[in-house]
């Protein structure tokens, strides 16, 4: 249950220091989204991930700022991965476009045997398409995550936007 604590303290504070921003030239909040696709840990049979993310931008930027926490389990193993990631997409909203980018992040792992947990700090590669909708746009992304034991996975995603 510490872990979630500590977890849920850097979500927070990451989703805090962004929402603090107030001048004009700020990131704000632009929505909400989630993610699944298929992970392949090292040394753990591959399996499902879901994730949840909240996006921030500044009008006019290709740039975003995405706090978010993934999880997975398998073989008696899990990761709950809170992370705070960025992005650049390389044409203009509303279009079709492919998007690079990457970030940090904690894994707490939780083993079933002999070690009960652990937690590593990670960081984040990864890149994508980009496919606009009516007030959403859709995502396909490949991403691998640099950590004690490494992530590879192909996620499909979603976020929806607020506001204007």
């Amino acid at each position: 249950m510490m872990r979630f604590t500590k977890a849920g303290a850097i979500l927070v504070i990451a989703l805090s220091l962004c929402a603090a921003a107030t001048s004009a030239h700020a990131f704000s909040f632009s929505g909400i989204g989630g993610k699944v696709g298929f992970l392949k840990p090292e040394d753990v049979d591959g399996t499902f991930v879901l994730s949840a993310h909240a996006e921030f931008e500044k009008h006019g930027s290709r740039v975003h700022l995405t706090p978010g926490v993934a999880y997975w389990s398998k073989d008696f193993v899990t990761d709950f991965n809170p992370n705070f990631d960025i992005y650049y997409h390389f044409k203009p909203e509303g279009t079709v476009t492919p998007f690079v980018g990457g970030g940090l992040g904690m894994h707490f792992y939780s083993f079933d045997g002999p070690i009960d947990g652990e937690s590593d700090f990670g960081a984040n590669i990864f890149g994508g398409v980009r496919f606009p909708g009516d007030r959403t746009h859709f995502f396909l992304e490949g991403r691998y995550a640099i950590t004690d034991l490494g992530q590879l996975s192909i996620l499909g995603g979603v976020t929806f936007h607020m506001g204007d």
